[in-house]
């Protein structure tokens, strides 16, 4: 299975089980507490959160047993990042915070002019960016998210982004995932048609 196949897979999962914890009913609720708590930890940390992390993950992407334990999958790893991301960001919102097609970077980007930290917004995505590995990526993550939270109305594409904490991991794709954050929170300048077209 390649790397984009596994990939997608991921993004699948992790949307249904979104579906899942959108429910509202005191299972989910229970569920969405227990990933709350699992946020910014290592997955291995917290078996509380396994069986909705875990539970049903597709063939070819578990993790392994080694004589040290259990060594936990990049895919497991990405959708205990997510799922945990969007656990965080849903406490206390009436409504989704899953917003199908708005990547972190489009989600960072619309936090410029809510705040009145500007400069605060552009250096943490610039140190999402620089992440050298998925642990620090998730630590930037989890700061950019409790601004989402924080500001209310701006949601963002867990299911994707489970799918490019998996690519990230991967030295090979890690430079197409940032690329494509960037290109998302730098707005391309404007053509000189763009600009006779506002000024018409």
């Amino acid at each position: 299975m390649s790397e984009i196949s596994k990939a997608n897979d991921i993004e699948t999962y992790v949307a249904r089980k979104i579906s899942r914890l959108e429910v509202g009913d005191p299972a989910s609720k229970a569920e969405l507490a227990r990933l709350r708590r699992g946020a910014g930890k290592d997955v291995t940390d917290v078996p509380e959160t396994w069986g909705v992390t875990l539970d049903g993950m597709p063939e070819g992407l578990s993790g392994h047993s080694t004589s040290d334990g259990y060594e936990p999958s990049a895919a497991e790893i990405a959708v205990h990042h997510a799922l945990t991301l969007y656990a965080v960001h849903m406490q206390g919102s009436m409504s989704s915070v899953n917003s199908h097609g708005t990547s972190i970077g489009s989600a960072t980007r619309m936090l410029i002019g809510r705040t009145s930290l500007d400069e605060g917004v552009r250096s943490r995505f610039k140190a999402l960016i620089s992440s050298a590995d998925v642990t620090e990526l998730s630590h930037h993550l989890r700061g950019i998210v409790q601004l989402l939270k924080s500001c209310g109305g701006i949601s963002l594409d867990y299911p994707h982004l489970a799918k490019e904490i998996y690519l990230f991991s991967n030295p090979d794709w890690r430079g197409d995932v940032v690329f494509r954050w960037a290109e998302d929170f730098y707005p391309a300048p404007k053509t000189v048609s763009d600009k006779n077209n506002t000024e018409e």
